[in-house]
C-alpha cells in the first residue's frame, strides 16, 4: 500500500507519478492525504489510477482507493484519524489507522487520546500510518530552529502507551521539507500482533516528486518458515553433558589434513550436537514451563506438609526454575545480538522485539537489477546477488604490470620473509580466539567464537594445524 500527503491530487504531474508507483508495485490500496480537490475529482482520480472503489473522509482531507477483493469499514476519530478494518477474501483482516495530524501540540492531544481509545478496542494486527506532523527525536530534523522537546515527549509517550513500535524504513531519513527545514513527519507504526504476523514489514520513503512529503510505500511480509541453518547456542555449554558430546564428535575419524580436516571435524560435531539437542538438552521454552509446573506443585505440597522433605523438594524446584529462566534469557540474548544486558535481565518482550528488528533489518524484500527492474521472488533475489558479486570481483581484462615503472617498489627483506612464512604459535592463536566477542554472530558453519573458547582444549591442536 501507499500512504502519501500529496498536497494536491488534481495536479497532473503528481498523478502521473502516483500512477507510475501503483503500476510498478502492483498496488491494491492507496491513501492520499490533503488532496486539496473537490469531492467530484475523487472519481476522476480513481479512474486514472485504475482502482475499483474510492471514498473521501475527514472532511475531504483523506482519500482512500482500493480494489474489489477487499471490503472496508470506516470510523472517523478526532478529525485527525481515519480507522479502517480491511477484510480479505482469505478470511484474514487487518486494522489500519490513517493519521493526518494537526500542526500544534495542543491540537494533536486529541489524536493521541483517540489512538489510546482505539488501542483498547483493536484486536489483531494494527498499523498506524500517515502524517503525524511531529518527530520522535532530534535526529529527525535538520535546519531551522532546534526540535521542540515537549512535542517529542508527548509523541513518544503516546506511542508507548498504545504499544506501538516503528516499522523499519529505507530511503531518506526526512520525509518532508520546505527547502529550509527537513523533518521526518511521516511514518508507519505497528502493534505487537502486526509485528508477529508480518515480521518482515517494511516502509520505503520514495521520492517526494512535486509534493513536500514523501510517499510511504508499505510492504507487509510474513516470516518464511524455511528450515533454519545450524547455529551454535552458547547456552548448551551450561549442560553437564555438553563437553562429552563435543569430545565424541571431535574424535570421529575424518578425511583430509589442515583446513579440510578441521572443517570435517566441525561437521561431525554439528551432527552430534543436533542429535543431542533433540534427545537430551530439549526445548528451552518447554523446560521453563515444566519447571514452573513442578515449582507450583511443590509449593502446594510444602504449604500442606511443611516438613523438611517438602522444603528440600521446594528449594530444588526453585533452583531448577531459576536455572531454566537463566538459560532462556541467555538464548534470547544471543539471538537478539544484545551484548550489554546481564543474564539476569530477563525481559522476553524486549528480546522478542529486538529479534524481530534484526530479522526485518537483515531481510531483503526486493532488489533492483542493473536494468532497473525490481525482483521480489526470493530465488530471483539470490540469483541476482550472486551474479552481481561474481561479476564485481571478476575482470574481463587480463594485463600485466609494465616492467619499466618510473619508481622503485619496496622489497621484502629476508627477515620479513621469515616472519611472514613462520607458523603461528599456539599461545598467539589462543590470544586471538579469546579476544573475540563470545556472543558475536557465527560464520557460515554456524559456530561462533563462544564455541572455540569453551572447547579450546579439545580443538586447539587441529585449529593450529588448519591455520
Amino acid at each position: 500500500m501507499v500512504v502519501w500527503n500529496i498536497r494536491g491530487a488534481s495536479r497532473k504531474d503528481s498523478l502521473r507519478y502516483l500512477q507510475k508507483i501503483c503500476k510498478a508495485n502492483a498496488l491494491r490500496f492507496v491513501v492520499l492525504l490533503e488532496p486539496m480537490s473537490d469531492t467530484p475529482q475523487l472519481e476522476v482520480v480513481r479512474r486514472f489510477l485504475g482502482f475499483d472503489k474510492a471514498a473521501a473522509a475527514l472532511e475531504n482531507k483523506v482519500w482512500v482507493f482500493w480494489c474489489n477483493e477487499m471490503s472496508l469499514c470506516f470510523r472517523e476519530m478526532a478529525e485527525q484519524l481515519l480507522h479502517m478494518c480491511i477484510n480479505f477474501p482469505s478470511g484474514c483482516s487487518i486494522q489500519l489507522s490513517v493519521v493526518y495530524a494537526r500542526c500544534s501540540r495542543v491540537g494533536r492531544r486529541e489524536l493521541w487520546a483517540a489512538m489510546e481509545e482505539l488501542m483498547g478496542t483493536v484486536r489483531g494486527p494494527w498499523l498506524v500510518a500517515g502524517d503525524f506532523n511531529v518527530i520522535s527525536n532530534a535526529e529527525e530534523r535538520t535546519g531551522g530552529s532546534p526540535a521542540n522537546a515537549r512535542n517529542m515527549e508527548e509523541f513518544n509517550a503516546a506511542i508507548g502507551t498504545c504499544g506501538l513500535e516503528e516499522v523499519p524504513f529505507d530511503g531518506s531519513l526526512f520525509t518532508w521539507t520546505n527547502g529550509r527545514v527537513w523533518q521526518r513527519l511521516d511514518r508507519a507504526l505497528m502493534n505487537r500482533d502486526w509485528a508477529d504476523g508480518y515480521a518482515l514489514s517494511h516502509v520505503s520513503h520514495l521520492s517526494r516528486g512535486r509534493s513536500d512529503h514523501a510517499p510511504l510505500l508499505i510492504t507487509a511480509h510474513s516470516a518464511s518458515h524455511q528450515k533454519s541453518s545450524f547455529k551454535f547456542l552458547n547456552v548448551w555449554q551450561r549442560h553437564t553433558g555438553f563437553m562429552d558430546v563435543v569430545r565424541q564428535g571431535w574424535a570421529m575419524p575424518v578425511e583430509g589434513v589442515g583446513m579440510p580436516k578441521f572443517y570435517n571435524k566441525l561437521r561431525a560435531v554439528k551432527c552430534c550436537l543436533q542429535a543431542w539437542n533433540v534427545q537430551v538438552f530439549g526445548n528451552i521454552f518447554n523446560k521453563v514451563k515444566e519447571a514452573e509446573a513442578v515449582l507450583k506443585q511443590r509449593e502446594a505440597r510444602f504449604d500442606n506438609e511443611r516438613d523438611s522433605a517438602s522444603r528440600a523438594a521446594l528449594e530444588e524446584a526453585k533452583s531448577l526454575y531459576a536455572r531454566s529462566l537463566a538459560w532462556e534469557c541467555e538464548y534470547w540474548r544471543q539471538k537478539a545480538g544484545i551484548k550489554w544486558l546481564q543474564v539476569g535481565d530477563a525481559n522476553s518482550a524486549y528480546f522478542h522485539s529486538r529479534c524481530r528488528q534484526r530479522r526485518s533489518y537483515n531481510f531483503v524484500a526486493r532488489i533492483k537489477e542493473q536494468s532497473g527492474a525490481w525482483l521480489e521472488d526470493i530465488h530471483d533475489i539470490r540469483r541476482s546477488a550472486v551474479e552481481f558479486f561474481s561479476s564485481l570481483f571478476a575482470s574481463d581484462h587480463h594485463g600485466c604490470l609494465s616492467p619499466g615503472l618510473p619508481f622503485a617498489l619496496p622489497q621484502l627483506t629476508s627477515a620479513d620473509n621469515a616472519m611472514l612464512g613462520a607458523l603461528p604459535e599456539l599461545e598467539e592463536l589462543k590470544r586471538v580466539v579469546f579476544a573475540l566477542e563470545a556472543d558475536s554472530a557465527p560464520g557460515p558453519d554456524g559456530f561462533g567464537a563462544g564455541f572455540y573458547q569453551v572447547c579450546w582444549d579439545i580443538i586447539n591442536t587441529d585449529l593450529l594445524e588448519a591455520v
